[in-house]
């Protein structure tokens, strides 16, 4: 029998099995809802940002528009330009992109970002 220490609890141990981690099933489910939460959290603010982006966006761009602003218009606006959801290919060009809008030369060292926005459809 080998003695472990309880990631939870840091009490030692025996184990009882071999793949055992935890003393009880109860300190595993507590240990694994608190690393949940810390990753949930961490989400949530994530997705703030990204929902702000989009309303701000929403506000200056109409579907099927490419727009050019500043970068520190858009800065002091409120967008937080580091954050985008994927990159898409846009005329033979892979960009950043944030849900429907493509951002077309973000990573280029310019004053300004070009933006387009796709238009959804609907089914």
């Amino acid at each position: 029998m080998q003695t472990i220490k309880d990631p939870l609890t840091g009490q030692p141990f025996i184990k009882k099995r071999n793949n055992q981690k935890f003393s009880s099933p109860r300190n595993r489910a507590i240990y694994n809802n608190q690393l949940a939460k810390v990753e949930r959290d961490f989400l949530a603010q994530a997705n703030l940002l990204l929902r702000e982006n989009l309303r701000l966006l929403n506000k200056l761009i109409q579907p099927n528009e490419v727009k050019t602003f500043s970068r520190n218009y858009l800065i002091k606006a409120g967008y937080a330009i580091q954050l985008t959801t994927h990159t898409e290919r846009y005329s033979d060009i892979n960009c950043h992109a944030l849900y429907n809008y493509v951002l077309l030369d973000l990573m280029e060292d310019k004053p300004t970002i070009t933006i387009f926005r796709k238009q959804f459809y609907s089914i």
